[in-house]
């Protein structure tokens, strides 16, 4: 695979990994010339598991970028790269000319709808502490985003443990403090 451009993203790219925490890699890699003018489409993206990594055709990053893609876009705001080709290097130059604030406010409210419409989905089936009937006492169309949270350790209201069961203050009505 001809790798024009690699980073490494997600939270150790921010320093904020944990022990716990995968290497994510993401790139981009040319197709060969001849798999481009084939009867055949080149592969587009080659993505494993272990290690944690993604790698896009140039066309399709380049698409993904242009449509605002976040995951992707990252990869052009990296202080530092793994590999960084004199195409890459090309790449990352045009990374203010490829984003648009249109696209950006799309692909942003795209994602809170959807993650709307799941909490509407996980409150209607009682799922996480979110009960249907505050989804319902919050009127139609408008899903509670009240979870009640268990104070003895500090998940959704999912768990097996009784409101008695937690810290005095801290069992029923919202995040734990801290």
């Amino acid at each position: 695979m001809n790798v024009l451009l690699s980073g490494v993203v997600g939270s150790t790219a921010y320093g904020l990994a944990h022990a716990g925490s995968d290497i994510d890699t993401l790139g981009v890699f040319a197709a060969p010339t001849l798999e481009l003018h084939g009867l055949t489409a080149p592969r587009e993206s080659v993505v494993s598991t272990h290690p944690d990594q993604t790698f896009h055709e140039a066309r399709k990053a380049v698409k993904l970028v242009m449509g605002s893609n976040p995951t992707v876009t990252e990869l052009l705001w990296l202080d530092t790269y793994q590999v960084c080709t004199p195409l890459g290097d090309e790449l990352v130059g045009l990374r203010e000319r490829l984003r648009s604030a249109r696209g950006v406010r799309a692909a942003y409210l795209g994602y809170a709808a959807q993650q709307l419409r799941k909490l509407r989905a996980r409150a209607a089936k009682g799922v996480d502490g979110l009960a249907a009937a505050d989804a319902a006492a919050d009127g139609p169309g408008r899903p509670s985003t009240r979870a009640t949270w268990c104070g003895s350790c500090a998940r959704p209201r999912s768990c097996t443990h009784r409101p008695a069961d937690g810290p005095a203050g801290r069992s029923g009505g919202g995040p734990p403090a801290g």
